[in-house]
């Protein structure tokens, strides 16, 4: 962000509030659906998208439309909010990973047995075959 707009001391005007209000209302469709397929994926982060909607708004939109913060002090709140959020998904996302590998190895492992298994009762199957093949040679059945 540039220190202009870490430093821009404007309130938000009427208009631009209006627009923030119907902005957010178009997008809150969106941010539902995005939501709920997040937290159907990975179910460990809806406490923390939880809590950083009701923080974004209590930190950020609410006091720049109650024209308690400055442009300024809002941009610099959403670049805290978002070096927090990392800070707080690393972890998460580090969990995420380990359990994805952890899954790989399971599904490899898995295959594997399944594999052996077939190789195993390709061999029984053979060897059966031979020796049916054998015994019937040697008693003259053809």
């Amino acid at each position: 962000m540039s220190g202009a707009m870490a430093n821009d001391k404007r309130y938000a005007t009427r208009e631009e509030i209006a627009l923030i209000k119907q902005r957010h209302e178009e997008l809150e469709p969106c941010k539902r659906k995005v939501f709920e397929g997040v937290v159907s994926i990975f179910p460990d982060l809806q406490l923390l998208l939880i809590n950083t909607e009701i923080e974004g708004e209590k930190n950020t939109k609410k006091p720049l439309i109650e024209r308690k913060i400055t442009w300024g002090q809002y941009n610099q709140n959403i670049l805290k909010s978002v070096e927090a959020l990392r800070t707080e998904f690393q972890p998460i996302i580090q969990r995420i990973k380990n359990n994805v590998a952890l899954e790989k190895q399971q599904q490899i492992a898995a295959r594997q047995q399944v594999l052996d298994a077939l190789s195993t009762l390709a061999d029984i199957v053979l060897d059966i075959k031979f020796h049916t093949e054998r015994g019937l040679h040697r008693s003259g059945v053809r």
